[in-house]
């Protein structure tokens, strides 16, 4: 992700400094003064990398918020879970509750009739 926007950020940097340099070029008759395009070069770069430094952090700040999401969302994926597993358990234990007073139940009809 850091990757890509750093290659989409150097790719319009190339495009702006090409730009800028045929303009310069134009502006000076088709000769460019070279002290003037490092100086632009240089000034461009700088820029360049407090836009990048910039990304990076603004990046950085959202992956903090993401993983205190994700943190709160696995809290409460395990409260569920545990929920359930102690739901499920519970289930069991009436489902044996309740298979034993069936077979309590068979027995006391079947003295009855007899």
């Amino acid at each position: 992700m850091i990757k890509d926007a750093i290659r989409r950020i150097l790719g319009d940097k190339r495009k702006l400094d090409k730009e800028n340099q045929e303009m310069q070029e134009k502006l000076n008759g088709g000769r460019a003064n070279e002290g003037d395009s490092n100086k632009e070069y240089f000034e461009a770069e700088r820029r360049m990398v407090l836009d990048l430094e910039h990304d990076l952090q603004h990046m950085r700040e959202m992956q903090e918020v993401e993983m205190e999401l994700l943190k709160e969302e696995e809290k409460k994926c395990k409260d569920v879970l545990d929920l359930k597993i102690t739901a499920e358990q519970a289930m069991e234990l009436l489902e044996e509750d309740a298979d034993a007073m069936r077979k309590r139940r068979d027995q006391n009809k079947k003295a009855l009739i007899s």
